[in-house]
């Protein structure tokens, strides 16, 4: 993970954040099969082959102390991952793209009471992360066909009491 913040200005900070790494599992749990029996999750198989790929992760975002009532900030997101490192035959090497952005907007109206704002924008092309992840048919075809009828802005409000509110970025 490599990561840099830059404040070019007092009321404004920048954050970019990248991350390479390999996310694909090469074990994977199997029942207690012997007589004895053993704690679930101790006994494990290989996966042969097991998957290459790696996964790329690029976050951005900026924060603008507008006023000292109002924040704004912007988010941006870029993932790529591919299940195998080279196209072999079964095994594709075809990237899978997710990309996003966020909008968030805070404004303090007492020193006890803030109101909160976001609007996001997903975008996963041709659904292929969420075919990915989900194994049964069944959850794949609900998932695609859930997606497709949503609309791809999604707007978040809260009101937050209190002295301190934690940072407005969603929780990962």
């Amino acid at each position: 993970m490599f990561g840099i913040v830059a404040q070019p200005h007092k009321a404004v900070s920048w954050t970019v954040n990248y991350y390479r790494g390999q996310e694909h599992p090469d074990v994977t749990s199997i029942p207690n099969t012997g007589v004895v029996p053993l704690q679930p999750g101790l006994s494990f198989a290989p996966i042969r082959p097991a998957p290459d790929g790696r996964l790329h992760i690029i976050d951005s975002y900026a924060t603008w102390q507008a006023t000292p009532k109002l924040t704004l900030a912007l988010e941006g997101d870029y993932v790529i991952q591919r299940l195998w490192r080279d196209d072999r035959p079964g095994q594709s090497a075809a990237p899978s793209h997710v990309t996003g952005g966020a909008v968030y907007a805070r404004y303090q109206l007492s020193p006890k009471m803030a109101l909160a704002g976001r609007a996001e924008y997903p975008s996963d092309r041709g659904g292929r992360s969420a075919r990915r992840f989900n194994t049964s048919r069944k959850s794949r075809r609900s998932t695609c066909a859930e997606a497709s009828r949503l609309t791809p802005v999604t707007l978040f409000g809260k009101i937050v009491l209190g002295k301190h509110v934690a940072d407005m970025r969603p929780a990962r």
